[in-house]
């Protein structure tokens, strides 16, 4: 095991079993006296993306929950500390069993650990970092209040230079061939593919570090073939088109690479590689490989383009799919197995079968309800998804549904990591994923929906045009943080962004959205700052603050709506001098019928203001009619210097650092900056 591995797997392995969680029975149980001093427990980092790094502080006490962390950070060997965001203080909160079931039958019943947690992301990739912690409490802290980790983000994974190569070419190929040269894909991955019965028996090739570069054609197999006894055996002439795929037409590849040295299949450089599922329902299944490299391999007409994961059964570690073209599918990527972590999926575009000129609702429209599903879904730690373009799907980029996550180590049941066969080292829950600089449009539910994701979940600079449902919404996010940050949503039919389910720990910072309605869903321990929530529906409520906790805490927003509703301001929330409550029946609900009574009976959005369409350098509102699409480059988001939108919020480290007047500007852009980049970097 490498250094670098042995520490990954120790500090694994000491979250999980480590001393701060001993008591993992009762880590979720209140104490039967409080107790508002903090004593700090087991510290540790959860898995490095490319540009991000987590950490997790279990603590005891602060009952009355005014303890903080704050955060510094810098690159190891540097002499100055950046300020982070501080850590998110997580205090007990329940994710309900849903439409009231009972805990047998739901599929969420899960409570935080007392603990704080937070990201620091925006890093360079291979790079290693200092984090610094730092905690405190007017009541007193017990044990070392401050300490400093090492983390190392994740290189950008690369080909092997020095492994094997094997050459691919479609069947009828006239030119040169280099050698070795196979027919096909799977007769280069294995010693041999058959259409017949031995169509299994023949064992992986390629070893860690090889390389198969697949030559310019479209290679669709005719999987009603059977048996190709024309050719000469392992090495001969195929005289049949079936390139050795089986019945069901899909290339089930086993593999194992290594991060050093992973198996890359890529395309060649001659020109454009096509992979034709015939419209069979899965091309490649990838769920037993380990790093894997797919680089400008395209793919069409298949129900699912990669099977990388099946819930407590069998998933991929990671896998790369990048610069490749994916379209007329249902699904591009899909794994649902907690043990799937660190997948690199990066400047691709992918196109599923939603109508190509109108944005189609998936309940109340003509056709199908399902023509394409989730172009992306994901489960497992430290995956990144970013600068991809994705368009015509039910669902963007999601985080997989699961029900409660299986390996957290505040979990009460025992030995679930021995009963689902779960190496330690690999699994970390749900957590520490990265969703950013997407651009994502005409999307028939949500742009991005990171369901069953845990804790550090970073959405980032994506932009979603085009939604006929909720552009961002988590349904439940277990614990938090969420962080939504940076993002430009524009014709959203409903939400802009939202918790459901009864999450937790969703954090909204600096996000541009014009939609239906500002926020919504309900939830705990929910924040939201510097955001510009701009409604176009004619009627209903526009903001609804609903939550289960009492510092659940909204301000220095920027609102406009369209609404007719006398009362467009909703507030749903403990009783006064009640820290949380779960019950839902001890909620109290408020209306009201502008911003200035919102902020007067509540204390929420104190340094919020109304705004209107004139802050942007060019935009109006979407029309009210359901169906029409809007080009990016139809309205221009950017703000214009000198509205009431410039300098109107409030500095969070390490989102606001390019600040450049007296105070940051609401929403994603700030004044003299230009926009992101959105989707492939080519």
């Amino acid at each position: 095991m490498s250094g670098k591995s042995a520490l990954y797997f120790a500090i694994a392995v000491a979250i999980a079993f480590g001393t701060g969680c001993t008591g993992v029975s009762n880590v979720n149980e209140a104490p039967a006296v409080a107790r508002n001093d903090v004593r700090a427990g087991e510290l540790g980092l959860e898995p490095p993306t490319l540009r991000s790094l987590a950490v997790e502080w279990l603590i005891e006490g602060d009952d009355n929950h005014n303890a903080k962390v704050l955060l510094d950070y810098r690159e190891s060997g540097a002499s100055a500390w950046k300020e982070g965001l501080p850590l998110v203080r997580l205090h007990r909160e329940q994710v309900l069993p849903e439409m009231n079931l009972p805990a047998a039958l739901a599929g969420f019943d899960y409570t935080a650990p007392n603990m704080f947690t937070g990201s620091v992301f925006d890093l360079e990739p291979g790079k290693s970092y200092e984090l610094r912690v730092t905690m405190s409490d007017p009541d007193g802290v017990r044990g070392t209040a401050q300490r400093t980790l090492t983390a190392t983000t994740r290189p950008v994974p690369q080909p092997s230079a020095n492994g094997n190569v094997y050459h691919v070419y479609p069947i009828g190929w006239t030119g040169p061939k280099q050698q070795p040269a196979f027919d096909g894909l799977l007769r280069a991955y294995n010693t041999w593919s058959e259409h017949a019965d031995w169509n299994h028996v023949y064992n992986p090739r390629v070893q860690p570090g090889d390389t198969v570069l697949v030559h310019a054609g479209v290679y669709k197999g005719d999987r009603m073939e059977y048996g190709s006894y024309t050719t000469t055996g392992p090495g001969g002439n195929l005289a049949a088109p079936g390139y050795g795929i089986p019945f069901d037409g899909m290339y089930l590849l086993y593999g194992k690479g290594t991060s050093e040295r992973p198996i890359t299949i890529k395309a060649a450089g001659d020109g454009e590689v096509w992979f034709d599922g015939a419209d069979n329902h899965e091309l490649f299944n990838v769920m037993a490989t380990e790093y894997h490299i797919f680089d400008g391999i395209n793919i069409r007409n298949t129900d699912i383009a990669f099977r990388a994961g099946l819930k407590r059964i069998a998933g991929a570690k990671g896998l790369v799919i990048r610069n490749s073209r994916i379209e007329s599918v249902g699904s591009a990527v899909i794994t649902d197995y907690e043990g799937s972590r660190d997948f690199y999926i990066a400047d691709n575009t992918i196109v599923g079968r939603l109508p190509v000129d109108v944005l189609k609702r998936w309940q109340g429209d003509n056709g199908p309800d399902l023509l394409s599903f989730r172009a992306i879904e994901l489960y497992g730690p430290g995956h990144v998804v970013e600068f991809n373009r994705i368009e015509r799907f039910h669902d963007g980029i999601t985080l997989a549904t699961y029900g409660d996550p299986d390996t957290f180590p505040e979990r009460t049941y025992p030995g679930n990591l021995a009963s689902l066969g779960l190496d330690p080292r690999y699994v970390r829950g749900p957590s520490s994923v990265d969703f950013m600089n997407n651009d994502i449009f005409n999307i028939e539910d949500i742009c991005i929906e990171p369901d069953g994701g845990g804790r550090n979940i970073r959405v980032l600079r994506n932009r979603c045009f085009n939604g006929a449902s909720t552009a961002i919404r988590s349904q439940p996010s277990f614990a938090g943080p969420h962080y939504i940050i940076r993002n430009v949503i524009y014709n959203a039919r409903g939400t802009a962004m939202s918790s459901s389910a009864d999450g937790s720990g969703m954090i909204f910072y600096n996000n541009t959205s014009i939609s239906g309605s500002a926020t919504g869903g309900r939830g705990a321990n929910t924040h939201s700052r510097n955001n510009l929530f701009i409604g176009f529906n004619a009627d209903g409520t526009f903001q609804t603050f609903s939550t289960f906790t009492s510092y659940s805490l909204s301000d220095y927003n920027g609102f406009s709506y369209a609404t007719t509703s006398a009362t467009p301001f909703s507030h749903t929330a403990p009783a006064a001098g009640v820290l949380a409550s779960y019950v839902l029946t001890e909620l109290v609900t408020r209306t009201f019928p502008n911003l200035a009574a919102y902020q007067t009976a509540t204390g929420q959005e104190a340094h919020s203001r109304m705004v209107g369409m004139e802050v942007f350098m060019s935009a109006t509102l979407p029309s009210t009619p359901m169906g029409r699409l809007y080009a990016v480059d139809s309205v221009n988001l950017q703000l214009k210097p000198g509205s009431a939108a410039v300098d109107a919020g409030v500095r969070l480290p390490n989102v606001t650092d390019n600040a450049a007047g007296i105070a940051p500007d609401l929403g994603a852009y700030e004044v003299g900056t230009a926009p992101p980049q959105y989707g492939p970097r080519r």
